[in-house]
């Protein structure tokens, strides 16, 4: 049973990838709206650094979805202090998550996220490697 719902937060994680931003500063900084840059637009990612990613989009999900109750009370306190408070927590959790994830740093995590906005085949070859989780 626990092994399914990785396997399904897996799949979600990734789908979610292209969907939107991921919601913390550190991460999504340069991730919001921004045009895709050409040396990103279809780079080609080692299956290795794919894997590495798949498992870093968990830890993060996982952290963003754990902290949504304290930004969610932040922002409705309207406490700008209190919300700037909580952003930066969240976004230590996610760059310390990212780089406790051997294969894949920061810069690189977010420049597979900003390039499978943009591109379908790299989208369905991070579906691919979190349903092949879900298999294995």
């Amino acid at each position: 049973m626990a092994r399914r719902f990785r396997t399904a937060a897996a799949v979600a994680a990734a789908a979610a990838i292209a969907a939107a931003p991921i919601g913390a500063p550190a991460l999504a900084q340069s991730q919001g709206g921004e045009p895709i840059p050409e040396s990103e637009a279809g780079q080609a990612f080692t299956e290795q650094k794919l894997e590495a990613y798949v498992t870093a989009a968990l830890e993060v999900s996982a952290i963003v979805e754990e902290m949504r109750p304290d930004m969610e009370a932040a922002q409705s306190s309207g406490e700008a202090a209190e919300v700037e408070e909580v952003r930066t927590q969240l976004s230590q959790r996610l760059a310390t998550a990212v780089e406790g994830v051997e294969g894949i740093t920061v810069d690189e995590y977010q420049r597979i996220t900003r390039a499978a906005r943009g591109d379908e085949d790299l989208l369905n070859r991070i579906r691919s490697i979190a349903s092949e989780r879900q298999e294995g």
